[in-house]
């Protein structure tokens, strides 16, 4: 903010002498009253601030100590002027106590109202002096009012509301305003907040602070309690703004935890058994199967209707809806609805499941196909017309190198970028630089990237040639060159890369697919294969791997091995279809060759609908007294759900309890389980299932799961085993105990809860944290150890005992005695840069030794102007000390003192004699602000010439629209409202203006405001629709009271129109024609559904012909064997007719009497076979 600088006008120039401020007599020459006198000249000598306070009306009062000579004589003023103006004494106060030689001036100056910040000028003087003032001045700064400077919190959240009973680390976020000072993240605890826990248990820790979010670490303690515990958290503004506060739980050690450890084994399509399926263009629902272990306790792992508790299943686009769950412990199925496909191009969608709690992932893939005659976008070819290096000459220690590629219609992944070495014009592949494609911005017209240039420690110079190329057959580039300077020389020569090998090349699983397609894997074996030591997944840098037809590859790469993962896509064709994989050395050698074989589509012979059952199975033929669920299979012939029943019956002694049942429950077509509720008896059961064909007749098929009568079993602990941790460092850590025994726990299924059996006891006791992995048989106990700071290893016992008595069991966890501490060394300091910005900015400075923590080296900071030794006083510059030991953060302003700045940098050890480094940073002085496009660590704004910048809303800029958040930032890549209307953000942050394709519909903006359409939009000559959501409708779409038909692009039709076999007649308008209709001279008749008619039609009482093309017609027709005559407007005739001199009579039906006598009016009438009456 800019500062009002205050300036005293006074009658006269000023005069400075050693250090006072005087005021040299001018214009009235006019001595002062009684000068002839001879009297005591008072003296000023020095004026000092002793106090300052702010009073509770928010004026400032500040006391001044005034020494010198004769002042009881003649006293002491004092002149305020501030704003252009001096002080009236109703507006400021001055008093003044004291003796001849020393005098106490307080002076009191009202609060600033301005916008700006003011100095208030004090100056002191003799009030007679004939040789001209001797004075002092005082300046008294007051800030600026605060302008909407206050922080305020928005919103406190927690990653986990609710945490096991072992307690444990939780993310916390804050999102508000002003939560910092400046601008950039800082790695400690807020300076504008406040955050506290109602417990001194609960720590923080892991900072990361912005102005407009926070978020840190909670360490919440174990809970030993059975009851639940809840804290709360709470961030309070240090200003006084609104606090917010979040609660986590803690459960208690009889609380079930939510989250069990799930391991997955399968996840396929119900419909094919596939992992990878492919459906129509119309997209649809499918039905997914996942398999595995504690998948859900929700329901002691019996079948649920909710999604699993153990496992995140997603969908790789959110258009895919996933409902109709059906979840246990051991199966998960449910449906995935997959939207339609209106692009020429298939659809990939996945959908993954992953362990909440950790481990391997499991996906099934849905291709959706393209749908039929859509006519693909145009393909724009890239185009490059210039390539540049900044810098074009490097010295011989090698840095960064930006490049900037221009042309047309460019993406990330259209054009290559390659680096050739050359050493006094010859080319080395000795050494090797690869050029980094960063992105593309300005609508495809400009890219960027960098490469790394390596130090030149050859005594030769070397030259860089970068060449951009397009992706296209044939296509030339250009070319940029960096220079490089001679090394000193002292390096060896260095030798040329090692030739690569191939010495074996195989097919380790897929080499015969079938004819859906799927993963084939290759093995290369041999030597040098890749540069790379450690293991990766980039393609090879010393061989090409390629299939003939071409197919995707995903690698592993070691130098030794390369294992390359090949997905075929399904063989349509009868024909099997042959894949060739070659691997290639690229620096000359013996290639290598395998196939792989993809089977031709076979054609499917229809099943009989009977179901044929052979056999049925159970994975448990006893179960426990407390029940437990067991699974079976149904072995057979074209087997559904529906064309065989399954039947439980319950026995006890061999009689059937019909008060008893347990339910089936199909997980598909062959698999399903029983879950067998618990006996409470002392009697043994038999759970019968009855599985029959519905066909008649058929003969059933049985299996029979018996369950133990209820037995009190006895406690027993046989055994307590350290796993791991039974020696920690000082530092402490964690250590897994095992703890062994019968009815250790009575639950009867695994959880995570203490076991109710049996204690555990650690001795010393309070310090240590259990967490609880039970089942009845064996106890997982995780410890965590605090460090020990003694100089004596420490031991800690765990007991564990029956809680009904019994022998009881013991293990022993060391934590080792503290090292000596190590003595810190220095041996160099580095900077991240040389120059920061002028705005404000900061420096990373790591020191660089050993042993080195944030309290025993330190960093002072000096502001010069550069190159001089002139200081600089009032330059606010921070040091902050990094999350690493090694680091600190040295925050500086932005320069505006019109100077350029030069921050010396001091690092030493916090230790007597210890050595200093000392580096230097300039920053260069900050120029005038201009209108303009801004970027900082948070992302990208727009400035105004007056300051100010856009926020929450969409403006107009450079003739684009772009959309600002309620930061001012940009946004990009999603849909926001503003302004009562519909917005699409594209990934450079403009509003989408035109057609635009999203999420699998396409929309239309306006190509002026960019406001997404809805309803009739004209572009060119052509009529689309977009329904209330702003998508593009095809086919029939009612609206108006009318229906019209738009085509797979989305154009109206009109004219004629055949759709599923029928023909429409659309009107100019586009509007659906019903009832009658002419068309040119002909007349058609449509029903009610806009169908076109053909034959005989009703209407009004009379009966109309239309032909095969639908015409209507008059005059003469046959059809059916008769004739009939159709009047001028085609209305049937009946009764006696007259063409001519010839009568004919036509029935009630309106056929003609031909060949017969017919009565009519009593009276006989003889026809011939033309129709003619002849008598």
């Amino acid at each position: 903010m800019k500062k009002k600088i205050i300036s005293l006008l006074l009658a006269g120039a000023l005069v400075f002498s050693q250090g006072s401020l005087v005021f040299a007599a001018g214009g009235d020459d006019t001595p002062p009253e009684n000068a002839g006198e001879v009297r005591a000249i008072a003296s000023l000598t020095d004026v000092q601030e002793k106090e300052r306070t702010t009073l509770s009306d928010e004026r400032v009062q500040v006391v001044y100590t005034v020494t010198g000579t004769n002042l009881g004589a003649i006293g002491v003023k004092a002149r305020i002027s501030a704003n252009g103006r001096e002080f009236t004494p109703e507006e400021c106060s001055i008093q003044q106590t004291g003796s001849d030689t020393e005098k106490t001036v307080t002076v009191v100056v009202p609060k600033n109202t301005d916008i700006y910040a003011a100095n208030y000028a004090v100056q002191f003087w003799p009030t007679e002096d004939t040789s001209g003032y001797r004075a002092f001045q005082k300046t008294i700064n007051l800030p600026a009012p605060s302008v909407d400077d206050k922080t305020k919190v928005t919103t406190i959240t927690s990653g986990l509301p609710v945490v096991p009973s072992a307690g444990g680390n939780v993310d916390i976020t804050i999102t508000g305003e002003k939560l910092k000072e400046g601008t950039g993240v800082a790695f400690e605890a807020p300076d504008k907040l406040d955050i506290t826990a109602d417990s001194q248990e609960v720590t923080f820790s892991a900072w990361e602070v912005r102005p407009s979010k926070v978020v840190f670490t909670a360490k919440l303690p174990a809970n030993t309690e059975e009851a639940d515990k809840v804290y709360t958290i709470t961030a309070t503004p240090k200003d006084g703004g609104e606090a917010k506060s979040v609660q986590i739980t803690v459960k208690g050690t009889n609380s079930a935890v939510e989250i069990p450890k799930s391991v997955l084994t399968g996840f396929v399509d119900v419909g094919t058994g596939k992992e990878t399926v492919e459906i129509t263009h119309e997209g649809g629902l499918r039905n997914l199967r996942l398999r595995g272990a504690d998948l859900d306790n929700s329901n002691n792992g019996l079948m649920t209707s909710e999604a699993p508790n153990g496992v995140q299943i997603s969908a790789s686009d959110e258009a895919v809806e996933l409902s109709g769950w059906m979840t246990s412990a051991k199966y998960v199925m449910f449906d995935a609805v997959f939207p339609e496909n209106k692009t020429d191009q298939d659809k990939t969608y996945i959908i993954t499941a992953t362990p909440k709690a950790g481990g391997e992932s499991k996906t099934v893939t849905v291709i959706v196909k393209k749908a039929e005659n859509v006519t693909p976008e145009p393909v724009l070819l890239p185009v490059i017309t210039k390539v540049e290096v900044d810098p074009a000459n490097v010295e011989a220690k090698g840095g960064p190198v930006d490049f900037t590629v221009t042309g047309e219609n460019l993406t990330k992944d259209n054009y290559t970028a390659a680096v050739k070495v050359f050493e006094d014009g010859a080319e080395t592949s000795a050494v090797v630089v690869s050029p980094i494609k960063i992105n593309v911005e300005n609508n495809g017209t400009k890219g960027n990237g960098v490469m790394a240039i390596p130090e030149n420690k050859t005594n030769k110079e070397r030259e860089y040639r970068l060449t951009v190329t397009p992706t296209i057959e044939g296509a030339s580039g250009q070319t940029a060159v960096v220079k490089q300077a001679k090394g000193e020389g002292t390096e060896e020569p260095i030798p040329e890369p090692a030739k690569a090998e191939i010495q074996r090349m195989q097919v380790k699983s897929g080499a015969e697919l079938p004819a859906e397609g799927g993963s084939a894997v290759v093995n290369i074996l041999g030597t040098d294969l890749d540069s790379r030591e450690e293991e990766h997944t980039n393609e090879p840098d010393g061989i090409t791997v390629s299939v003939d037809p071409s197919a995707e590859i995903a690698y592993t790469t070691k130098q030794t091995k390369v294992v390359a993962t090949l997905r075929l896509p399904a063989n349509e064709a009868k024909e099997d279809k042959t894949y060739t994989v070659t691997a290639v050395p690229k620096t000359g050698g013996e290639s290598k060759q395998v196939t792989i074989v993809v089977k031709g589509k076979e054609e499917v012979t229809p099943q009989p609908v009977d179901a044929v059952i052979t056999k049925v199975t159970a994975d448990k033929t006893r179960v426990s007294a407390k029940g437990e669920r067991v699974d079976f299979t149904v072995e057979g012939e074209n087997l559904t759900t529906e064309n065989y029943t399954r039947e439980v019956k319950v026995f006890e002694d061999g009689v059937e309890k019909k008060d008893l049942t347990a339910k089936t429950i199909m997980i598909s077509a062959t698999e399903g389980m029983i879950a067998i509720p618990e006996n409470r008896t002392e009697k043994e059961r038999e759970y019968r299932l009855i599985v029959t064909s519905v066909k008649e007749g058929a003969e059933a098929k049985t299996v029979s799961i018996l369950q133990d009568g209820y037995v009190e079993e006895v406690t027993t602990v046989t055994g307590v085993t350290v796993k791991s941790g039974a020696e920690l460092p000082a530092e402490g850590g964690q250590a897994v105990l095992e703890i062994e025994g019968t009815a250790l726990d009575s639950l009867g299924i695994s959880h995570f809860d203490m076991p109710d059996n049996i204690t555990i006891k650690a001795d010393p006791s309070g310090e240590l944290i259990p967490d609880f992995m039970t089942t009845a048989q064996k106890v997982t106990i995780t410890f965590e150890c605090p460090k020990n700071d003694t100089k004596e290893d420490k031991t800690y016992t765990i007991t564990v005992a029956p809680k009904t008595g019994g022998e009881s069991k013991q293990a022993t966890i060391v934590v080792k005695a503290k090292e000596e501490a190590q003595v810190p060394v220095i041996r160099d300091v580095k900077t991240c840069c040389k120059e920061v910005k002028a705005e404000e900015d900061f420096i990373i400075v790591t020191a660089v030794g050993d042993h080195l923590t944030k309290d025993n080296w330190d960093a002072v900071v000096e502001v010069y102007e550069k190159d001089t030794e002139n200081k600089v006083d009032g330059v606010s510059v921070k040091v902050e000390r990094h999350e690493k030991p090694e680091k600190v953060i040295v925050r500086v302003p932005a320069n505006t003192t019109g100077k350029e700045l030069e921050y010396r940098i001091t690092v030493a050890l916090k230790a007597e004699g210890a050595q200093t480094f000392l580096r230097k940073v300039t920053q260069p002085k900050k120029e005038e602000e201009k209108a303009g496009w801004r970027e900082d660590s948070v992302g990208k704004w727009y400035r105004y010439a007056d300051g100010t910048y856009p926020k929450a809303q969409i403006a107009e800029i450079e003739g684009e629209m772009y959309y600002f958040n309620a930061q001012g930032y940009l946004e990009c890549c999603r849909w926001v409202q503003a302004d009562g209307n519909w917005y699409y953000l594209t990934s450079e942050s403009k509003a989408q203006k035109g057609w635009a394709g999203i999420g699998g519909s396409w929309y239309f903006f306006d190509k002026k405001t960019a406001k997404m359409q809805t309803g009739w939009v004209q572009d060119g000559d052509t009529w689309y629709f977009l329904d209330g959501s702003g998508a593009m409708r095809t086919g029939w779409v009612q609206t108006g009271g009318s229906w019209y038909f738009l085509d797979g692009s989305g154009a109206m039709k009109t004219g004629w129109l055949q759709d599923g076999g029928k023909w429409y007649l659309l009107a100019e308008n586009g509007a659906m024609r019903i009832g009658w209709a002419k068309d040119g001279d002909t007349w058609y008749f449509l029903d009610g559904s806009g169908a076109m008619q053909t034959g005989w039609v009703q209407d009004s009482g009379n009966w109309y012909f239309l032909n095969g093309s639908g015409a209507m017609q008059t005059g003469w027709v046959q059809t059916g064997g008769s004739w009939y005559f159709l009047n001028e407007s085609g209305a049937m005739q009946t009764g006696w007719l007259q063409q001519g001199n010839t009568w004919y009579y036509l029935k009630a039906d309106g056929s003609m009497a031909a060949g017969t006598v017919i009565n009519v009016g009593g009276t006989n009438y003889r026809f011939a076979g033309s129709g003619a009456w002849i008598g």
